[in-house]
């Protein structure tokens, strides 16, 4: 028995396997070197709210957009989380060598910090677009 529309849309938009999908992909990045242990929790549960708002607005208001839309979206929002990425490796080392106790806490405790919130927000966001692109065209070549 298929649901009316509305209601599917809103039971699959439900957070709880949006958090589900979210925290195995926080759980996957957390124990890299991508992440600092002194804010590690923080960011992770910081993340996970920002997504989880992002993605049930994305559900809610681009469900309707041409797949070519969405794809590029989903380019854009692989790019910036390509950024992220980068700017925390680079951080991690960055941070690890000697230098201003000051200067090392606020690129440790903010820069990095932000960084890796943005790379899990934003490859989330990514994937998102990605598998709204994938099921807006009923046609299997893309």
């Amino acid at each position: 028995m298929a649901l009316p529309t509305p209601l599917s849309k809103i039971v699959a938009l439900l957070p709880g396997p949006i958090v589900a999908w979210v925290n195995s992909w926080i759980d996957l990045l957390g124990n890299t070197i991508l992440v600092h242990f002194a804010w590690q929790e923080s960011a992770d549960a910081t993340a996970l709210f920002i997504v989880v708002i992002a993605v049930v607005i994305i559900g809610l208001t681009c469900t309707n957009l041409k797949s070519i839309t969405l794809r590029v979206l989903s380019w854009c929002s692989t790019g910036v989380a390509g950024l992220a990425l980068v700017t925390c490796l680079a951080l991690r080392y960055i941070v690890s060598s000697p230098g201003d106790g000051e200067r090392i806490a606020f690129l440790r405790d903010d820069v990095w910090q932000y960084s890796y919130v943005a790379l899990i927000v934003f490859s989330m966001v990514s994937l998102t677009f990605a598998i709204l692109s994938y099921f807006s065209d009923p046609s299997p070549a893309k």
